[in-house]
């Protein structure tokens, strides 16, 4: 159902415009969804995302620096600093130096943090599958591709 049907409108000035509400909109009800369901874990969708690449794009034994996870994340790099300040707090995160470069820290999951982001896991990818199983493959592949050339003609945050 196009936007304008949805809000009971007649029309928008221009396609582009409803296109971009649409997408706004669309974006906006997708973080309010994991607001919600991040918040039965008693994380956040942000909290989330640092667990996730931790555990899934470390190395080995390792973790990531606070440079890499910034670059990783979608989210503004000048928050990573606060959202890792309260995870450390909430032992879900561990922040060490790197030996012979005191620019840099390295941030790996402690025991607890593993406990959460596997816990979660799952029922993540169950309810995000969920939410699309309305598109099929072939459409999800246009949907990236359509939603990557937006990205790019605006310039993603950060970059």
């Amino acid at each position: 159902m196009r936007l304008k049907e949805e809000l009971g409108l007649s029309d928008f000035a221009t396609i582009e415009h409803e296109a971009a509400l649409s997408i706004y909109l669309t974006g906006d009800l997708i973080k309010k969804r994991a607001r919600e369901f991040f918040r039965s874990y008693d994380i956040t969708e942000v909290q989330f995302n640092v667990l996730d690449l931790l555990r899934n794009e470390a190395p080995e034994g390792r973790g990531l620096t606070q440079a890499q996870l910034g670059k990783m994340m979608v989210v503004k790099r000048s928050n990573v600093t606060s959202v890792l300040d309260r995870m450390e707090r909430d032992n879900l995160v561990e922040r060490l130096d790197v030996p012979g470069d005191r620019r840099y820290n390295e941030v790996r999951l402690t025991d607890k943090g593993k406990v959460v982001v596997n816990n979660v896991k799952d029922a993540y990818m169950a309810a995000v599958q969920e939410l699309l199983s309305g598109l099929s493959e072939p459409e999800m592949e246009i949907l990236l591709d359509m939603l990557g050339r937006i990205r790019k003609r605006i310039g993603m945050p950060g970059a």
